[in-house]
């Protein structure tokens, strides 16, 4: 048994292709790093107190989950000595380039994301994220996670996330280095260039990050916007850019 271990969760149904390949490669970063992996399904929201269930009406997953996480590595901390959390669309492309500091108690990404033709915008995350044991930060959090619920009449998908962090005043030395989200313009730059749009990608988005890209956010919560065909196109375009983000991984990676 390690004394870390990273954690994950996503639904038992309806699992795209590219999801299990972005699992694959958070399971691969484990196995190479020597962390336990635990994964549940749909039990994971039974973490949020029913209040936060109820005031979150309109099926904002995100925000349930961004409790969710939080009080699920508060327990597993029973157990261990750290606690990672990781997003299931996080494909690990190139972990090397990823440094977790966990001398450091706690950490958050730096991630980096682009609407269409604007300049990347940059900040702090939890879509992968460890705490420590007794870290007091993680129960500063998810106190204020708790109050911002009770304040907020509308909440937004980002609420408990980016916008909760910018108010903490995290130090740059609590920085996950090497993530970075990919979204949907620059996904579909990758599939229909391949190889010329992997390195193009990467190089535009490399100027603005804090160390070399090592894994991608493939935002899930995009795919909801689709249905049918649309949806379908979604999944073909994210299995694609998956495969191709993951040519040249090494096993010593």
């Amino acid at each position: 048994m390690s004394s870390v271990i990273l954690l994950q969760s996503f639904r038992d149904h309806d699992i795209p292709r590219w999801i299990t390949r972005c699992q694959e490669s958070v399971k691969n970063f484990c196995l190479v790093r020597g962390f336990d992996y635990k994964f549940i399904d749909d039990q994971f929201f039974n973490f949020a107190p029913d209040w936060v269930k109820k005031k979150v009406i309109d099926n904002n997953l995100c925000t349930i989950s961004d409790i969710c996480r939080l009080e699920w590595i508060k327990q597993e901390l029973l157990n261990y000595e750290i606690v990672i959390w990781a997003d299931i669309d996080l494909l690990l492309f190139n972990p090397s380039n990823i440094h977790l500091d966990l001398k450091s108690n706690y950490g958050f990404s730096f991630e980096i994301h682009t609407e269409h033709n604007n300049l990347p915008q940059s900040g702090l995350n939890n879509a992968f994220m460890f705490f420590g044991r007794n870290c007091d930060l993680l129960n500063l959090y998810l106190s204020k996670a708790y109050e911002t619920l009770e304040s907020l009449e509308a909440i937004d998908r980002t609420a408990l996330g980016p916008s909760l962090l910018r108010k903490l005043n995290i130090s740059d030395r609590h920085i996950i280095n090497g993530l970075n989200i990919l979204g949907f313009f620059g996904s579909t730059q990758i599939y229909k260039n391949a190889q010329k749009g992997k390195a193009e990608y990467i190089a535009a988005h490399a100027t603005y990050t804090k160390s070399p890209i090592g894994g991608v956010n493939l935002c899930l919560n995009e795919r909801s916007k689709y249905t049918g065909a649309d949806r379908d196109l979604y999944d073909l375009i994210l299995d694609g850019v998956s495969k191709e983000l993951l040519v040249g991984l090494t096993a010593n990676d």
